[in-house]
């Protein structure tokens, strides 16, 4: 059985999560970053390029996740938006108290 701590920690890392765009950010302008700075000083030729490999791979991939899931969330949210639009537009029901079900079309 998990632990509230437990669960805050993996509502936190989910991939739809803030705390999870925050950890791509940090991957793309920290990590990666100094990973190829860190490939700079290396002696080792084969060390420095897998530095520099890895660096470039990890800006470029957590910087294209993070486009993703913003773009996902910000067409979810006027998705959501739409949707309590298109209730607003509807018409008044001819006997006020009584309740219609959703879609009903008024003649």
């Amino acid at each position: 059985m998990a632990t509230a701590t437990q669960s805050t920690l993996i509502r936190q890392l989910t991939p739809t999560g803030e705390k999870s765009q925050l950890v791509r950010l940090m991957d793309v302008f920290v990590f990666g970053p100094l990973m190829i700075s860190a490939a700079a000083s290396q002696k080792s030729r084969y060390f420095a390029a897998a530095l520099l490999l890895v660096g470039l791979g990890t800006i470029i991939y957590n910087g294209a996740n993070y486009l993703e899931t913003r773009r996902k969330q910000q067409t979810d949210a006027q998705l959501a938006g739409l949707g309590r639009l298109g209730d607003l537009g509807q018409r008044a029901a001819p006997h006020p108290g009584r309740r219609y079900p959703p879609g009903h079309v008024w003649h």
